[in-house]
């Protein structure tokens, strides 16, 4: 029906002209208030070379599903070496700002220990906070916390317990697994 194709078209018309400048004034108003892009500066870095890399496996996996499937021919034009980039190293923390950040003592014992802990150790807070008794183990005369449920094999591993943190090993269990 040729009156109901020209109701939807007005109805098509209407909805666009409605939506895309009110969504156009939206983005305005969120760029000047928020800043909706990148920093010229983050522009001009463009994307790391990690992101790159991912995004190219991917786009090889597609090309070459597509080539399977008869979708394409010839090379693939995503399977390029891209140069290894050397991650920045950290700096280690200075005695200044070790000294800045622990001028203040949090009120809470527990958080003390746990960041006293995290400093001696190098384990991760959520590894301190889901510490129990049964993790800590002995061998050769050094105690160590076994960490297991790493996500990596890299983060199972055993921790040596460092000489400041002998209190942990003293601490009253108080029928509790959890240390």
């Amino acid at each position: 029906n040729i009156a109901q194709m020209q109701v939807q078209l007005i109805g098509i018309a209407v909805a666009f002209l409605w939506a895309f400048p009110t969504t156009l004034i939206a983005y305005m108003i969120l760029d000047r208030i928020v800043g909706v892009r990148a920093s010229s500066q983050g522009e001009q870095r463009g994307l790391a070379s990690a992101t790159i890399k991912r995004h190219m496996v991917v786009l090889s996996q597609i090309w070459a599903w597509a080539k399977q499937h008869g979708r394409c021919s010839g090379d693939n034009p995503f399977k390029l070496k891209l140069p290894q980039v050397k991650k920045k190293a950290y700096l280690a923390w200075e005695l200044p700002d070790l000294e800045k950040l622990f001028q203040h003592r949090p009120k809470r014992d527990d958080i003390v220990e746990v960041f006293t802990a995290a400093l001696y150790t190098g384990m991760r807070l959520g590894e301190l906070a889901e510490l129990t008794w049964g993790r800590v183990r002995s061998e050769d005369g050094i105690s160590y916390i076994l960490v297991e449920d790493a996500k990596t094999e890299a983060g199972r591993r055993k921790v040596p317990i460092h000489s400041k943190l002998t209190w942990l090993l003293e601490k009253e269990r108080n029928g509790a697994d959890q240390l």
